[in-house]
Formats: C-alpha cells, sequence, structure tokens
C-alpha cells in the first residue's frame, strides 16, 4: 500500500471514529438528495480529461445546528474520445455557514472511486474530497441547490462535479 493510500485511509478512520460518538448527541434533522452534475474525470496516465455526466445520492443526518455527517454515492459515464465510467462513496462532514434561507456550505471527506471502461483497467483508489455548495430552503421540508466537489486519489487523478440537486428534510432544524 502507497504512503498516499495510508494517508487517506488514516484520515477515515480518525473521521469516522470523531463522528460516532458526537451523531449520538446531535440534533433530529435529516434529509435525501438527489443531484445531476457534469463530471470532470481526470487520470494521471491520459493526458485528456473524460467529459461526461454524475448522478448523485446523498443522505445527511444533523449533528449541531452548524455541521451534519453526509454519506455520499454516485456514478457518472464519461467520453475522453472512448467511454469512461467512475462511482464513488465517500463519508463528510459538512459545515453550515448560515441556517436562513440561503445556506451556503463547505464540506470535506474520505471514501473511494472507482474508474473504468473504455481502454481504462478496472481500479478502486481511496480518496479525498472537498466541496462547497449553497442550498435555497423552500420551507421546512425541501430546498434546492447548487454544488461543487472534488476528489482526488494518491495518483493524482481527479473526479470533479459541479451540479444541481433537490433535497428533502425530515426532524426539522
Amino acid at each position: 500500500m502507497t504512503a498516499g493510500r495510508t494517508c487517506v485511509l488514516a484520515v477515515a478512520a480518525v473521521v469516522a471514529t470523531s463522528v460516532s460518538g458526537v451523531a449520538r448527541a446531535g440534533g433530529d434533522d435529516r434529509s435525501a438528495s438527489v443531484g445531476l452534475a457534469y463530471g470532470r474525470l481526470s487520470l494521471s496516465d491520459r493526458d485528456a480529461a473524460a467529459h461526461g455526466a454524475v448522478l448523485a445520492v446523498d443522505y445527511e443526518r444533523g449533528l449541531s445546528d452548524a455541521l451534519s455527517l453526509r454519506a455520499s454515492a454516485g456514478g457518472g459515464a464519461h467520453y475522453d474520445g472512448g467511454a469512461a465510467y467512475s462511482a464513488y462513496a465517500t463519508l463528510s462532514i459538512v459545515y453550515l455557514f448560515d441556517v436562513l434561507k440561503y445556506v451556503p456550505y463547505a464540506s470535506v471527506g474520505a471514501g473511494a472511486v472507482f474508474t473504468a471502461g473504455g481502454d481504462l483497467d478496472a481500479d478502486l483508489a481511496p480518496a479525498i474530497e472537498l466541496g462547497a455548495g449553497l442550498e435555497v430552503l423552500r420551507g421546512r421540508d425541501a430546498s434546492w441547490g447548487m454544488y461543487a466537489r472534488a476528489a482526488t486519489w494518491a495518483d493524482g487523478a481527479t473526479l470533479v462535479t459541479a451540479g444541481a440537486r433537490l433535497t428533502w428534510r425530515w426532524g426539522y432544524f
């Protein structure tokens, strides 16, 4: 195992361990989201990036007024002269900057990205993800928003997504 992969796994273990105790003591707000995004897949062994669409789902659980824990999964189809596919799963900490009608947020997480297709060898690699977005609350039970996330893994490959999502909320914050 490379030093980069060991580092990513260590970060994931620390996040999971530190959040597990907090999640039991936090708020009761929850949400589920579905998003559609532009995806740019850039692999370290290729000169050109592959472009395409990514479908994502998120489940979020509030820890406090400003923090939540998000589990995300998604998959995409990309094209750079040949078909390429990506799938990912991450666990992130999300910080909400404000809780009014417009809610900007930032997130940091760890997970794994799978790439395959065309002339690519199938590869599963640990990844670190950074994200940001803006949610527009439509009421206590729904919102919509825009987001951008970038996942990178040890060999320098990246998956950048930017798109829109719809969110359903319950448990109320």
